[in-house]
This record gives structure tokens, sequence and C-alpha cells, in this order.
């Protein structure tokens, strides 16, 4: 009985090798008498290639983000490719303080006003002599959102601070910086005593490109009285409009004034990321004969890339795969590009496509390996889930970079296609 037990796991042990030895060649015959006669006598597995051309449909779509929803609030600029300001709202303003005694008082002075939000030096690009970001107050009346109301606003009589940002020392690991801007004491204390509320716009200028990732998260600090046993004022960010709906108000607190995106893309293209941040979905339709009824060992979707012109030699993205998790029943295209996500579990996300890193410059052809999720199609019979997957950029929203592939309506050579190493599915059932 044990010799027995002994035999069957040693069928088990090799069938892996013995696949992985049949992917070099198309349609190869495995062959093998070492497995358990009662369960597989002269046991065949015939490993198939094919590839498809299997896209039936693919778009891009603007949008992604929520804006005031990205992971990080980006301000770029110093050249003419990209231009994206920070704008900073705090419509709920102090008109008191309390005392050392601790009545309550009118403030009637500010001092020392600073603007502080964090900046993520890993993601930031600073040239070698700096980057200066200046603070603008963009108060305004009407919605105060669109770029042709807030972009005039950047003056230098509107001015109310600067910093210079310099790039991290050599061997400095911080991660994470306080930017402490100085603002105008002058102008908050007229805003404070009129209009109720301080919005403020943050841009760099720098002598070559610049990006600076801040927190969405920024404070005033400033004291009404020069006695430092008063506590010192701070003022977190909030927006008092628009005034029907709570949860856009808490986006507007502070979110990107792309005043000038990436460029655009013409022709039959995929575009992933970029500013507007885009999306991009594909639809597959894999033969019945092989999602239905057979084993997929390898599944490599191969995607041609065309460079995008503009971004310095040494910048990467990371490009996200994402299966779209919804029925047959939901059509609706930007409901679909929603549901694309990764399954979570306590140990954090499950990435069913590994993620990609690229440079925005490159061409040629790109891989992902879609091996988990086509399973998973097939595991469902190509029916209950649907056969898309959606590409986005990390940080999306939060970096100008992107990238752009060659779509299904390009050029045959050009199209995008699926390589597939299948088995038959076996019934390993006895008999």
């Amino acid at each position: 009985m044990l010799a027995g037990r002994g035999r069957r796991v040693l069928a088990i042990a090799l069938a892996p090798v013995l696949i992985a030895t049949a992917l070099t060649g198309c349609d190869e015959q495995l062959e093998t008498t070492a497995t358990c006669p009662e369960l597989c006598p002269e046991q065949q597995i015939a490993v198939k290639q094919v590839e498809l051309q299997p896209v039936t449909f693919d778009t891009s779509v603007a949008g992604f983000p929520i804006r005031g929803q990205e992971d990080r609030l980006l301000v770029a600029g110093g050249d003419t490719m990209v231009d994206v300001r920070g704008i900073y709202r705090f419509d709920e303003l102090r008109q008191y303080y309390t005392t050392a005694a601790g009545d309550s008082a009118a403030i009637t002075e500010v001092l020392a006003p600073t603007l502080r939000m964090l900046s993520s030096r890993v993601e930031a690009r600073i040239p070698a002599d700096g980057a200066t970001l200046e603070v603008y107050d963009v108060n305004a009346p009407g919605a105060d959102t669109a770029v042709a109301e807030l972009a005039p606003l950047f003056t230098p009589e509107r001015r109310l601070g600067t910093l210079l940002v310099l790039p991290a020392p050599a061997g400095d690991t911080t991660r994470v910086d306080t930017l402490r801007i100085p603002l105008d004491p002058a102008a908050i204390l007229s805003r404070i005593s009129g209009a109720g509320r301080i919005r403020v716009g943050v841009r760099v200028v720098a002598n070559e490109a610049s990006r600076l990732a801040l927190g969405h998260g920024a404070q005033l600090f400033f004291r009404a009285v020069p006695d430092t046993a008063v506590a010192e004022i701070s003022i977190s960010i909030a927006s008092d409009t628009p005034e029907n709906d709570n949860l856009q108000r808490l986006d507007l607190a502070s979110f990107p004034l792309i005043v000038r995106g990436t460029p655009t893309v013409t022709g039959p293209v995929l575009m992933v990321g970029g500013l507007p941040a885009q999306r991009s979905m594909l639809r597959f339709s894999i033969p019945p004969a092989i999602i239905d009824s057979s084993t997929i060992i390898r599944a490599t979707l191969v995607l041609t890339q065309t460079p995008l012109r503009g971004f310095a030699a040494g910048d990467s993205v990371v490009i996200k795969p994402l299966p779209v998790t919804a029925s047959q029943e939901v059509t609706d295209l930007n409901r679909l590009f929603q549901l694309a996500a990764n399954p979570v579990s306590g140990g954090g996300e499950i990435r069913v496509v590994p993620r990609i890193t690229l440079a925005p410059g490159d061409s040629g052809k790109t891989e992902f390996v879609l091996a988990n999720l086509v399973s998973l199609w097939a595991n469902r019979g190509g029916a209950s889930l649907q056969p898309l997957l959606v590409l986005e950029v990390d940080q999306e929203g939060a970096t100008p970079l992107g990238a752009a592939f060659f779509s299904a309506e390009a050029p045959a050579a050009l199209r995008p296609t699926l390589r597939l190493s299948y088995v038959r599915r076996i019934n390993f059932d006895l008999p």
C-alpha cells in the first residue's frame, strides 16, 4: 500500500516537469508510463500553442480618478510641455483666538503665517539648482474650479509667498519632507477680516522640467499675538462649495489645476496615463474550444508600444493591468472602468496580472502575463465574468507620465496579440 502511494506522488511531481518540457515545441506529445496505471493508462498530454488577435473592442477614456481623489497633488512645470498647479481651499476661517487667560478675542493681527504640506521626495523631480514654489491668492467668485477662471489669477500682485526647494542631498534617505512656505501677513489678515475664506494656488517655477508630489492635506498656521504662551492657530483645508454636494466639497478642498496637460496622441492608439489621466480597456474573444474545455498553461498579451515624446530619458512609469469584476449585465462603459480592480485579502492586494515598468519614450513589443486572468475567465465558462482588461498607471492623476500602445484598429502587425499554451482538460475521476 505504501509503495502504491509512493508511485502516485511521483507521477504528480513529474507532471510539471513534463509540461514544461513540452512548451519548447508546438503540439508536442508528452508520453509517459510512469503514472498510476489505475488512473492514467498510457496517458498522453498534448500542449497546444496558438497566437490570436482576440481583441474585439478597445478604447481609451479620460477623467480618472475623480478630481481631488488623486494619491498625490501634483505640481509640475519648468518646461513647455506640462503645467499643473495645486489648489488648496481654506473656507472655514477662524475669526477669534483664545487668549492666555482663556478668553476669546477677535483676530486683529496675523504673525508669521505659513502654508505647510507634505512632499514626497521619492516622487519629486527637482533640478540641481532647485525649483521655486510660488503661492498665489486665487480666491474668486462663482464655482472657481475652471482653468479659465483660475489660471489668470496667478499674477505678481496676487503672489503670497515663495519657497526654494532643493534636490535631496546625496545619501539622504528621507522619503517625505514638510514644506513650510511663508505667506504675506497683510493678505491673510485681509481675507480673515473680509471674504472669510482663503484659497491659494501653488505652482512650480524652474529652469527645467520639475515635478513635486504634494499631500492633499495642507494646513495654514499663524499667531494672533506675539505671546508664545498663546497657542498657534491652525486652519485645515475645507471647501464651502458646491453647497448641495457634500462629497464634492470634500474632493474640492484640494485638487490639481491642469493648465497644460500631456500632448494628445492621434491614430489607432491606446493611451494610458498622462494628464488628464486616461485608462484603456480591451475586450477579448477567445474561441470556446479553448476557453471552455482547456487548462491554460501560459497566456501572454503582446502590445506594441509607440513612443511618447518630450519626457526625460530616465522617466519610467508603472502600468497596472486590472481585471474587470463585472457580470455580463453591466454595459455602461464608465461603470466597467470603475469596476477594474485586483481582489484584496487580509494580506493586501492580489495581483492577478503582474505590473510592468517601462519608459514613456520606448517602442516595440511589451508583454503582459495573463495566465491567471484567462484561467479565471475559463473557470467561469466565459459567462458570468466579462473578458475585459483595463490598463492604468500607478499614481494615476498625480503623474504626467504615461504610455501609448497600438490598438486593434492598427495595421495587423501592430495589433494586440495573445499567445496561448494550453492542454485539453482531462477527467481524472476513477472509472
